[in-house]
């Protein structure tokens, strides 16, 4: 009788036991505490895994993140560190600021231009006026000057382009003078456009500035032509009585107005040397 419990009671375990030792049983003690901790474990990091990745859902796309830092290039560029010009928006602000006066202003003030001649530095200023040559020297004595020689053909071009300014076409009284050698010659071999005047400034030296007129000077009129002027205009040749051309030189009368359209006296050049103080 005791001998049947016991088969009753130990049979199976030993059954299952020698199941066991044998490998060919994939029975397991669960324990179910363990069971459920471990699903709870695999629920609660599937969860964290949906609440990690639903914040990643809340973030601004890369698309977003990528205008953020367009935008810092767009703050750069309104600072002046974008755009294909160099300098961005910041260029156009330079405008606002007073500028450094260029090295060909210096000590020349404004409405002056300064030019670097081989006597030095040298400030030279168009104005309008019909007046004559000894009116305009009086007013370029009281600006500090003189009227001015040309030393070459930048100041000849500078000089002309200035003037347009006030007026299409007409000539400028400049600083330049018939030499005494030649006061009563008309043009010669020996009284010509290299001879005949000289520069009145005190500045302006060599011949590269005596850039005549076709025929000029000629001393014409009962030689009286004393004075020269230089013409501007908005075409390259001017046509009264006879022909003219822009940028160069003619000699006339030194109270002679001119009174033809084209060529009428309407400005002066002055011209003077510039304020260079030493440093100490």
């Amino acid at each position: 009788m005791r001998l049947l419990l016991l088969l009753l009671v130990f049979g199976p375990f030993s059954a299952t036991l020698g199941h066991v030792i044998e490998g060919k049983s994939s029975i397991s003690f669960d324990n179910p505490s363990s069971s459920s901790s471990e699903s709870s474990s695999h629920e609660s990091r599937g969860t964290h895994r949906h609440r990690h990745s639903g914040r990643h859902g809340r973030r601004p796309p890369r698309p977003i993140q990528n205008d953020r830092s367009h935008n810092h290039g767009s703050h750069s560029h309104e600072h002046g560190g974008g755009g294909n010009n160099g300098g961005g928006e910041n260029v156009s602000n330079q405008a606002d600021f007073p500028l450094v006066p260029e090295p060909f202003q210096r000590g020349c003030g404004r409405g002056w231009k300064r030019f670097d001649r081989p006597t030095g530095g040298w400030c030279i200023k168009v104005n309008e006026g019909t007046i004559s040559n000894a009116e305009a020297e009086s007013k370029c004595q009281l600006e500090g000057g003189t009227l001015s020689g040309l030393q070459d053909t930048n100041e000849i071009l500078y000089i002309t382009s200035e003037a347009l300014r006030f007026f299409p076409s007409g000539s400028l009284w400049v600083g330049a003078r018939r030499t005494a050698a030649c006061r009563s010659s008309a043009f010669s071999a020996t009284c010509n456009g290299h001879t005949a005047f000289a520069w009145t400034d005190g500045s302006a030296t060599g011949l590269a500035g005596f850039q005549w007129n076709h025929g000029q000077p000629d001393n014409a009129h009962g030689r009286t032509q004393q004075c020269v002027v230089l013409l501007a205009s908005t075409t390259p040749k001017t046509t009264e009585t006879w022909f003219y051309y822009a940028n160069k030189l003619d000699d006339v009368g030194c109270e002679n107005l001119m009174g033809q359209p084209l060529r009428t006296v309407r400005g002066y050049v002055c011209g003077k040397r510039p304020n260079e103080r030493r440093r100490k």
